[in-house]
């Protein structure tokens, strides 16, 4: 049996078999645009994606995608994250994957109230102002991504894999029957 639990670190942890509708509760009053990002194909097999998205549809969001995000997340998903996130006054993000997901969306709430370039963040940390408010659903829990407030980010022109801080999610959803679908090593 799967025991359900809450807690805060400050991250609002939220653990337990089918609590992701819970999300529409948590993004009350932070607003109606949101981007929604994700990775590959795995959350969209498994029927995250839709019931993510059900649940911003039913509380009235405005949903723009960044989709592809991939393993060691690259300054130039961030870039484009940033872009579209300005492009349309975007309130919060939504995440939907692992780790990397969620390092992305980390650094693309720190670039959203930056002017320059997202990884001059990873360098500069004292740059960092206003972020937007990033809440998670997570698929695969193995770096802590989900509590804490580190984004691990690549750029492969500098040939550098640093970490933008401070940006720690609102609330991270754990359900331990979306990782069921993983390969046994993966798990």
């Amino acid at each position: 049996m799967i025991q359900s639990y809450d807690l805060y670190l400050p991250t609002h942890l939220i653990f337990g078999k089918g609590r992701v509708k819970e999300l529409g509760r948590l993004i009350k009053g932070y607003g109606s645009k949101v981007l929604l990002t994700y990775g590959g194909g795995s959350v969209k097999r498994i029927g995250l994606y839709d019931t993510v998205r059900e649940i911003l549809h039913q509380e009235g969001c405005t949903v723009f995608e960044l989709s592809g995000i991939a393993p060691n997340p690259k300054i130039e998903s961030v870039r484009e994250g940033v872009r579209i996130v300005k492009e349309n006054a975007i309130d919060f993000i939504v995440a939907i994957g692992g780790g990397s997901v969620l390092d992305c969306s980390k650094a693309i709430a720190c670039g959203a109230g930056y002017d320059g370039d997202p990884w001059d963040l990873v360098i500069h940390r004292d740059r960092i102002g206003k972020k937007l408010p990033v809440f998670d659903v997570m698929t695969m829990s193995a770096t802590g991504s989900e509590y804490d407030g580190a984004g691990v980010i690549t750029n492969d022109e500098t040939k550098e894999k640093l970490s933008v801080g401070g940006c720690f999610p609102v609330a991270s959803i754990l359900d331990p029957t979306d990782t069921m679908t993983w390969i046994p090593r993966t798990r």
